[in-house]
C-alpha cells in the first residue's frame, strides 16, 4: 500500500465520518438546544438507516415552534 493509497483511503474515512454525524453537525450548526440528545441518539442509533433518519428529523426540526 503507497501513502497515495492510505491517503485517500483517510479521506474516505472522513467523509463517512462527517457524513454519519451530519445530523448533530446541523443541530449544532443551529444550536438546537437538543444537541446533545441528537449526539446521542445519532452515536447509538444512527448505524442504522431509521436511527439516522430520526436523528436527521430531529436535528432539523426548530425545538421552540419558531
Amino acid at each position: 500500500m503507497t501513502f497515495e493509497d492510505l491517503a485517500y483511503a483517510m479521506g474516505g474515512l472522513v467523509m463517512v465520518i462527517i457524513f454519519y454525524l451530519l445530523p448533530w453537525l446541523i443541530a449544532a450548526g443551529r444550536n438546537n438546544r437538543n444537541r446533545s440528545g441528537i449526539l446521542i441518539l445519532n452515536l447509538l442509533t444512527g448505524w442504522t438507516l431509521i436511527g439516522w433518519i430520526a436523528s436527521f428529523i430531529c436535528a432539523c426540526v426548530d425545538p421552540k415552534g419558531e
